[in-house]
C-alpha cells in the first residue's frame, strides 16, 4: 500500500490553482484520497488535484487513469486503444513489461495518426 502524505491547501499553491481552495472550502488537512472523496469539490478539480506531481505514485495514478477510461469504455471503440488500457493495467500490477506497454501505446497512437491523416485529407 502506498503511503499518502497529509496535505493542506497550502501544498497546492505551488501548482497555481485557478482559485484559492482555502477561501472556497475552508481549512483542510488530509490525504489526496480525502480530496477525491470530498463532494463539495467539483469532480474536475478533484481529478486536477490527484494528477499533480507527487500526489500519487506511478502505479496508483496509472490504475486511476485506467479506471477513468473504463468508465467510458463503450466510447473506446478501437481495439488497439482498448488493448493499450488493458496492458497499462497489467503493467501497473507488474504483469506486463516495459516493451509490452510501449508496443501497446505505439499501436494506439498509430490509430490516432491514421484518424488525423484522414481528417486532413478530407479538407
Amino acid at each position: 500500500m502506498t503511503h499518502l502524505h497529509t496535505l493542506t491547501w497550502a501544498d497546492f499553491k505551488k501548482f497555481e490553482p485557478c482559485y484559492d481552495p482555502q477561501e472556497r472550502y475552508g481549512d483542510f488537512s488530509g490525504t489526496i484520497l480525502d480530496i477525491l472523496k470530498d463532494k463539495r469539490i467539483p469532480a474536475k478539480d478533484r481529478i486536477w488535484a490527484a494528477t499533480r506531481k507527487g500526489m500519487l505514485d506511478d502505479r496508483t495514478l496509472r490504475l486511476f487513469s485506467c479506471k477513468c477510461v473504463r468508465e467510458v469504455w463503450h466510447l473506446l471503440t478501437d481495439e488497439r486503444s482498448r488493448k493499450a488500457v488493458e496492458v497499462a493495467e497489467r503493467y501497473a500490477v507488474g504483469e506486463a513489461t516495459d516493451e509490452e506497454l510501449a508496443a501497446a501505446w505505439a499501436a494506439a497512437k498509430q490509430k490516432q495518426v491514421t484518424i488525423l491523416i484522414d481528417l486532413i485529407e478530407k479538407q
